[in-house]
């Protein structure tokens, strides 16, 4: 197969190239936080209130934009979604969020890697900390699952 640039789709050097290209988003993005995987990103702010999350996070989705523009990339914003997690009731509409020039839908529910995500207008057993520090431990077990199930069953092989 031909190609002129880039790499083709299904290489091995694929995701580490892309890995490479997308080293620097992190630290473009000053508002927020950001969570990579592979080729999935992900944007969360956390603010005293909605209004203050919902604008840290549309700043953040401007940096990030900004970021992609200057690198040549394209975001899909059909692809994006916000949630909102708090721990007090949320009152009234919710602030619009943009990528770009597009409004990013709100959704109640999400999916981070294999983790379903609820939303939940009352935090009252987890609080949103707690729920990062569980989606950090979560992440680097996938990302070193191989080498704890290599260990484990060099453990398991001694007699």
């Amino acid at each position: 197969m031909y190609v002129r640039c880039g790499v083709p789709q299904g290489s091995v050097l694929g995701p580490t190239l892309f890995t490479l290209f997308t080293n620097d988003l992190p630290s473009s993005v000053k508002s927020g936080d950001t969570f990579m995987y592979a080729d999935d990103t992900t944007v969360f702010c956390i603010g005293s209130s909605q209004d203050v999350a919902c604008n840290l996070l549309n700043c953040a989705l401007e940096e990030l934009f900004t970021w992609c523009v200057n690198n040549r990339l394209t975001p899909h914003p059909g692809k994006c979604e916000v949630m909102l997690l708090s721990k007090a009731r949320l009152i009234g509409p919710l602030p619009a969020i943009y990528i770009g020039r597009s409004i990013i839908e709100y959704k109640a529910t999400a999916r981070l890697l294999a983790l379903s995500i609820l939303e939940l207008y009352h935090l009252r057993f987890v609080t949103l900390k707690a729920f990062l520090h569980i989606l950090s431990l979560f992440t680097f077990l996938c990302l070193n699952i191989s080498h704890i199930c290599k260990t484990f069953n060099r453990l398991c092989n001694l007699k």
